[in-house]
């Protein structure tokens, strides 16, 4: 008996039929994925509105902060934008959004990091602005950075904010939004100075400085005069020179004008009794008054 021939199948037959059930296999894997997608996505949309996970951004704790804030200032610092609302911990750009409400603040300079901190709680990291002076304006003081930036608050004494700071005075232009650079030279520039006197405590508390008058900057009034002018509580006039950041080669640097200024101190005792000491020299000069006018 002859022995019956196999038929062999076509491979494209074959072929397709291996690939169909793996087709199969496939989409059910697929829709079963899915499906748990949906059911994840799902699981956390309601996680995220969850009480226990949310955040009030207007709830901000100081955990560490400059002997200088305190007061009206630390109110400040603590106040974040109208709207800001809550974020939940679990949504997944809850740090950028957190770190974008810091930084929205004026005293905020830079936001180095932020930390989530499970149920409830943020740990940031900040870099806070740090107030150089107060310029006077139509009797109003409102309080700038050493950059010129305008901090938060007008206020009606220098007293108001519990800061300790000089005054730069004889300025003209308007304020602008706090946050924003005060782009006047006469303010920049008043605002340098008064970060160089910061770096020198001593000199300048035994100088008795308490305004910087910045009324000459670039030779308005005339290029003869002294363009910056710092001056003391027993009216002494202070005679600085240019700006600080002054190109020029025959200017001397800040830090030889205060060495200048506390050498004089050294060697006169006070300088309640002179009518100026002029910075601009290599060795200071300077002129006693026949009279004292007493102090501010």
């Amino acid at each position: 008996m002859a022995k019956k021939k196999e038929v062999e199948q076509p491979f494209f037959l074959v072929s397709g039929a291996f690939w169909a059930h793996s087709l199969f296999r496939i989409l059910i894997a697929a829709l079963v994925f899915a499906g748990g997608w949906m059911l994840i996505a799902m699981a956390r949309d309601q996680a995220v509105k969850l009480d226990d996970f949310q955040i009030s951004t207007g709830c901000i704790d100081l955990a560490s902060k400059p002997s200088w804030v305190k007061g009206v200032v630390e109110t400040q610092i603590k106040t974040v934008p109208e709207g800001a609302g809550s974020v939940s911990l679990l949504d997944s750009s809850a740090t950028t959004k957190i770190a974008s409400t810091l930084a929205a603040n004026p005293w905020v300079k830079e936001v180095k990091s932020v930390v989530r901190q499970f149920p409830n709680r943020v740990r940031a990291e900040v870099a806070l602005r740090d107030p150089a002076a107060f310029v006077l304006r139509s009797g109003k003081f409102y309080v700038i950075a050493s950059d010129g930036t305008r901090l938060p608050g007008e206020y009606s004494s220098i007293t108001e904010p519990g800061l300790d700071l000089p005054m730069i005075v004889y300025v003209r232009s308007m304020p602008p939004a706090a946050g924003k650079i005060w782009d006047d030279p006469a303010v920049t520039e008043g605002a340098k100075v008064a970060a160089v006197l910061r770096k020198h405590p001593d000199v300048a508390k035994a100088a008795r400085i308490m305004a910087i008058d910045t009324s000459n900057i670039g030779g308005r009034r005339t290029p003869r005069e002294s363009e910056i002018t710092l001056l003391t509580h027993d009216r002494t006039q202070i005679f600085w020179g240019r700006g600080v950041d002054y190109p020029g080669g025959t200017e001397l640097s800040p830090e030889r004008k205060m060495a200048g200024l506390k050498a004089v101190l050294k060697e006169q005792g006070t300088i309640a009794d002179k009518e100026y000491v002029d910075l601009r020299f290599p060795n200071p000069v300077f002129r006693s008054r026949a009279y004292y006018l007493g102090s501010l």
